[in-house]
């Protein structure tokens, strides 16, 4: 999705703002302090709940979840602000406005005597259930308040139980030998703590695998558990026996009979098909002959759903009799029902933007085709205009941005390589893309087209792995004008060679894990590494090209182009740890560095780092930091701070407070490093002491999150500046002379990290 993002810099806030945003705030905590307002009489409301005593090895937040009956929930652990909404509700009154707070505020938790029984039977279930066969759980009531109570529970958890023989009984000889090859991979060890939920997924595990090897109808309920605590104390001998079916000896194994197709409810006719033979064949993973595998039908579902112009998917089977293939085997006709979206689409995007308080706008046309040779392939083409009015860099003059960019991109459901292997392509669900874009943009400061064309393959490692190769990505930069201000600027700094025209082409590969799209609780990690080299097979014909030289750098055109030659590489790191509720840590780390050599002095425009905006640090505007300490040119008006290298850290604490409304408080750190010593000033060269030019900004934020996307307005604070290293070391927050200045709002769509 697109991000559109303003920075507005905080200007003169009028008193009268300060006391009504302050009134409200006042009146909303007032009406949360008085907590028991909708509570009946001779009634209390839960006020806290705790868990007390001896866990073993469990955690509070463990068995808070077989708590029944939950207080109403605190923001940052302190302010019951949703019941403070119920509260300023009438409930005499049935109109709009009070239906809407008590819809979007909770209502008081009123305490339940029963529920506090159910909680504790509960608790002690799980103990049990955890190996603490001797559980013990006691549970109290205590009036803390005029129509407050809290509740304790108080845990004896008792001596935790271990593991100790595993035996296996297998009644079916048919399944006995792959239930017991596959033992070296069981759950359930010895010595570890008897847990009946292990013992579970053990059984799931199982089911799997023999569904995995043909035996259609199997299911966990053939295997169930006997536990025998009297050889020895605190020893669970642990049996598995999986039973037979009542019906006859053996389970049956099936065999695929036939495979058949219906497309939006239509049997499958080659002929007449919108999709070739070789879509279905080549992404279905059921096969005529081959013994049922659960797997393969979940690869089918899944692979076929991946493909743009199909909708939904499902496989089902129908159990085919043969008296010729006796007891011991099935047969089964597999149905693979597949319906589809419209082959082409279009839609036009308006986009709203503001910086410096000006207003500003883009307006996209696109067009796509998701069958273009019945397939599956997408050919995707667009046509972007955009334009915004905005305030110069001290804020005193107000400029014209101008952007045009076409593209057009086709994308194959296939891998165009002479070595890619049908296996390859089942298992790796492959792409293959080719992309032409042009872009045109206008600024005060210089006018840049881009002309690119590049081949990149995808492909999955595993679940959560995907790889991208671009082995052939072209770049042509013209920049026709320069103002003379910025030009003069850029001819005294590192700059003035990221702003000439040039060639690239590069060669770049990508790693990416992502735990994160799965949207689970407890931890999970983003990593991405990418590896870029540019201009070293040109390097190789430098004998054929066009050789300049001058007093200022020696190098080779191609095309009467200066051809760009660099190495880069980057990382970035995100964990994300989400509790019960939803609320989460989330952590950030990036690092890149970008080496010119040969026929480079410096890294391009558009492959330089930046810092700033509302997806870096939030304090600064997007290209308005660094780099290091130096500070733009009073003559430049326009924040265009790029460079080799940059080091980044942030850290945010997102949690729910109405509805769809989320909070943050987050904390952003980093900047931006020049290289070489020979194009650039003392202050933007990295060094020793680089740690002591991080800047530092802080702020809070408010998000509604309507699931298929994030509206995000984020206020972010200068805490430490390394462009005013001069004032108190550089630390705003020990300024006296705080400005308005050092205060930044972003808006955007989506998430920042």
């Amino acid at each position: 999705m697109s991000t559109f993002v303003f920075v507005k810099r905080l200007g003169h806030i009028g008193r009268n703002d300060i006391r009504l945003v302050l009134g409200i705030l006042a009146l909303v905590f007032l009406y949360s302090c008085n907590t028991t307002k909708y509570v009946p009489d001779e009634q209390y409301l839960l006020d806290k709940v705790h868990i007390d005593g001896d866990r073993g090895e469990l955690s509070r937040d463990e068995l808070m979840d077989y708590v029944r009956q939950q207080p109403n929930v605190r923001l940052l652990g302190m302010w019951r602000l949703n019941l403070g909404i119920y509260n300023l509700s009438n409930p005499e009154k049935e109109n709009g406005w009070n239906n809407w707070l008590r819809r979007i505020g909770s209502e008081p938790v009123i305490y339940d005597s029963l529920m506090q029984q159910k909680s504790k039977e509960q608790i002690e279930l799980y103990l049990k259930s955890k190996g603490y066969f001797q559980a013990r759980v006691t549970d109290s009531m205590m009036v803390t308040g005029d129509k407050l109570c809290e509740v304790r529970y108080n845990v004896a958890a008792g001596p935790l139980y271990k593991i100790g023989r595993l035996a296996t009984n297998v009644q079916d000889d048919t399944i006995k030998a792959i239930v017991l090859a596959d033992s070296s991979r069981t759950l359930l060890r010895t010595n570890d703590a008897f847990d009946s939920n292990i013992q579970d997924l053990e059984r799931e595990r199982i089911t799997r695998t023999l569904n995995n090897n043909g035996f259609y109808q199997f299911n966990k309920d053939f295997i169930y558990y006997v536990a025998d605590s009297t050889r020895e104390r605190l020893v669970v001998d642990d049996s598995m026996l999986v039973l037979s079916p009542l019906d006859r000896a053996h389970h049956k194994r099936f065999y695929i009979d036939s495979v058949e197709y219906t497309i939006n409810g239509v049997p499958y006719n080659q002929e007449e098909s919108i999709f070739k033979p070789s879509l279905l064949k080549n992404n279905c993973f059921v096969k005529k002959g081959d013994l049922y595998k659960i797997g393969d039908v979940e690869s089918t579902n899944t692979r076929l759903r991946s493909l743009p112009i199909i909708n939904n998917v499902s496989t089902r089977f129908t159990e085919i009799a043969d008296t010729l293939c006796g007891d011991d085997h099935g047969h089964l006709m597999a149905s693979v029902f597949v319906n589809t979206s419209k082959q082409q689409d279009y839609s036009i995007d308006i986009e709203g933007t503001n910086s410096s308080g000006n207003l500003g706008g883009a307006v996209s046309l696109s067009h796509r085709h998701m069958n273009l040779f019945r397939g599956a392939e997408t050919l995707k083409n667009r046509i972007r205009l955009a334009f915004q009015n905005q305030f110069a860099r001290e804020g005193k003059e107000r400029f014209m941005t101008l952007e045009f960019a076409i593209s057009s991109e086709l994308t194959f459901p296939k891998l165009f390589f002479p070595y890619a292997s049908e296996s390859f392509h089942k298992k790796r669900n492959p792409q293959t893309t080719f992309n032409v874009s042009y872009d045109y943009q206008r600024r005060p400061d210089f006018t840049k087209s881009q002309m690119t064309a590049h081949m990149r393959y995808t492909w999955h490692g595993s679940k959560y792995v995907l790889h991208t190769l671009t082995p052939v990505e072209f770049n042509v930069v013209k920049i026709p004008t320069i103002s003379s201000d910025f030009k003069n600027y850029i001819s005294k700094s590192y700059l003035q060679y990221s702003y000439q025209d040039h060639f690239i082409f590069s060669l770049g590969y990508s790693f990416l894990f992502n735990q994160q799209m799965t949207k689970k609780l407890g931890t999970t990690w983003y990593v991405r590494l990418g590896l870029e080299s540019a201009g070293n097979v040109l390097s190789l014909w430098d004998d054929h090209l066009e050789k300049i030289e001058n007093s200022d750098a020696t190098y080779h055109n191609l095309w009467g182009i200066r051809y760009a030659q660099y190495a880069k590489t980057d990382i970035e790191v995100r964990c994300q740890v989400t509790d019960l509720w939803m609320n989460s840590w989330v952590y950030r780390f990036f690092a890149g560095v970008g080496v010119p050599y040969g026929n480079s002095k410096m890294l391009p425009f558009e492959k330089s780092y930046f810092v700033g905006g509302a997806n870096s640090i939030r304090a600064w505007p997007i290209r308005g930091l660094g780099p290091g300490t130096s500070k733009p040119a009073s003559e430049v008006r326009y924040h265009n701070q790029t460079s080799d290298m940059r080091l980044e850290l942030n850290a945010e604490y997102r949690f729910h407070i109405i509805s769809a409304l989320e909070g943050a408080v987050f904390a952003d750190a980093g900047n931006i490093w020049a290289l070489n010593s020979s194009t650039t000033d003392k202050e933007a060269k990295i060094s020793s002491d680089f740690y002591k030019q991080i800047a530092l900004g802080g702020g809070l934020g408010l998000r509604l999150n309507f699931d298929f996307f994030v509206v995000r307005l984020d206020g972010a604070v200068k805490l430490h500046d390394p462009m005013t290293l001069d004032r108190k070391n550089g630390w705003i927050i020990a300024d006296k002379t705080f400005r308005a200045s050092d205060i930044n709002l972003n808006f955007a769509i989506g998430y920042p990290f």
